[in-house]
């Protein structure tokens, strides 16, 4: 891997280990990392880096924010992506949100079986598709820690790309 994608592999599994202890993304961890990002692209690619790292971040505000908004994914997750950004490309980041999409998906199916919830999350999922007359509530709704998602989507992305990222 070469040695200026450590840092935002590095920004992640921060974010994963604060997701797992506290169920949260704090802010002050992702204003670290995010300094720790932009130092990291200064010291490798200096102001044409930084340039390409504002607009990776800006690739990912735009791409999170209806998320956010319509509460698929959590604020936390979207700043820590955001942090991560400054780090790759544009691409490598609408690509790690795709990719996040689908292990978002395998991953939030293994929980629900291993809760032995397999058939509740069936039923949430067929009443949000067919527009039921009652909406799933919050609590029924089955959620995972999605900066492990994002994770997975990083690794999916530097394995397609020959660690390039």
């Amino acid at each position: 891997m070469p040695l200026h994608l450590i840092v935002p592999t590095l920004v992640l599994i921060a974010g994963i280990i604060n997701d797992l202890k506290s169920r949260k993304v704090r802010n002050y961890l992702v204003v670290l990392l995010l300094f720790t990002a932009i130092a990291n692209v200064y010291f490798f690619a200096g102001w044409e880096g930084l340039k390409w790292g504002g607009l990776s971040l800006l690739v990912a505000l735009g791409s999170c924010m209806p998320l956010v908004l319509t509460r698929i994914m959590g604020a936390g997750d979207m700043k820590l992506l955001m942090a991560f950004s400054v780090g790759v490309s544009p691409m490598s980041v609408f690509l790690v949100l795709i990719y996040s999409f689908v292990w978002g998906a395998l991953l939030g199916v293994f929980q629900a079986i291993l809760k032995g919830e397999g058939m509740s999350l069936i039923n949430n999922t067929l009443t949000i598709m067919t527009g039921g007359k009652k909406a799933v509530s919050e609590e029924k709704l089955h959620k995972i820690p999605y900066t492990v998602a994002l994770f997975f989507g990083w690794l999916t992305q530097l394995s397609l790309t020959g660690f390039s990222g």
